[in-house]
């Protein structure tokens, strides 16, 4: 079987209601939304039998981690810049994470950022590193 269920291939309204409703509050949840009752924990059940949020959607959050591992390879930090002509989308998906932070992100999602050593605040970062110099 599968859990990608659409409503217009759907014989189960009901079903595919329930699905889109997932949905959208998985996209409440990814930009903050603090009223959205899909909670972490949630999230991680649902993905543990391979719930997708977006089927149409361009990329997952696995490929987005994927990029920003690249990212820290090739310049080795993870601190991609707001503007980043070679991968907009990346930069926008570092943002959007450290809006979520540890308080809306699944402890699977946070700790595989914390461990990459994904910076969660780019001020304190900078402040850090200028009080050392």
């Amino acid at each position: 079987g599968h859990t990608n269920v659409l409503s217009v291939y759907s014989t189960s309204h009901r079903l595919s209601g329930w699905v889109k409703k997932q949905c959208g509050d998985y996209r409440r949840l990814e930009l903050g939304d603090t009223s959205s009752p899909l909670t972490p924990e949630r999230v991680q059940r649902l993905e543990s039998i391979g719930f997708q949020w977006d089927p149409h959607r361009k990329n997952s959050w696995k490929e987005m981690y994927k990029r920003l591992h690249t990212y820290k390879n090739e310049h080795g930090d993870c601190l991609v810049p707001s503007d980043y002509p070679p991968d907009q989308e990346l930069a926008k998906w570092c943002q959007v994470q450290r809006g979520l932070g540890k308080k809306k992100l699944t402890s699977e999602r946070f700790n595989l950022l914390k461990d990459l050593g994904f910076i969660w605040s780019k001020q304190s970062h900078v402040w850090k590193q200028r009080i050392e110099q």
